[in-house]
């Protein structure tokens, strides 16, 4: 069992650095996008799918709660399906539609399975302006088809969850320490 246990994260490991790597100009991009964002007096939406939620909601705090440096506290909205998901018209989209201004910007964190909430908050996010970034699955196809010229798409090319979720809480902490850089000149 401990030979498995350290296969399997040897495994998620370096499948996570090899991704990273490639997809470093994509993460550097988007933490552009988003620091535009919030220069340009625009505040930030996160959002995730399934068990990507946790690092919606991850990526908030660190915008919010200071990530490297003691700053100012930045203007991030962890979007929530609150206690009603199933409902036809659901809470986020609720939310995006009373809080969205076209200088915002959103941030999805989708998961393996298409889901069409996520496609109902990105054309409410289309509708009202707003840049678009998706970071999941390359399988997403569904939800890349909706972006526009303006979004960024960081496709991760995996098939399990844990390798998933394991990449987008790397791309989440690095958007997010490049922000603090970009706008506060700290350390990465």
């Amino acid at each position: 069992m401990d030979e498995a246990l350290l296969i399997f994260l040897r495994d998620l490991m370096e499948m996570r650095d090899t991704l990273i790597e490639r997809l470093a100009p994509e993460i550097a991009f988007s933490a552009q996008l988003a620091s535009s964002c919030l220069t340009n007096d625009g505040k930030i939406f996160t959002l995730g799918a399934g068990d990507s939620s946790h690092i919606a909601s991850l990526f908030e705090r660190q915008l919010v709660d200071q990530y490297r440096i003691e700053r100012p506290n930045l203007p991030c909205i962890a979007l929530s399906e609150g206690d009603h998901p199933a409902d036809k018209e659901s809470f986020s989209a609720n939310q995006l539609r009373a809080l969205a201004k076209p200088d915002d910007c959103l941030i999805v964190f989708s998961s393996l399975r298409e889901d069409h909430r996520l496609q109902a908050l990105l054309d409410i996010a289309i509708d009202r302006g707003l840049t678009i970034i998706l970071i999941g699955p390359s399988s997403a196809s569904g939800l890349k088809q909706q972006l526009q010229d303006n979004d960024l798409d960081i496709s991760i090319d995996v098939t399990h969850k844990a390798q998933l979720l394991d990449c987008q809480l790397s791309i989440a902490l690095a958007i997010a320490g490049l922000i603090d850089f970009q706008l506060f000149g700290s350390d990465l």
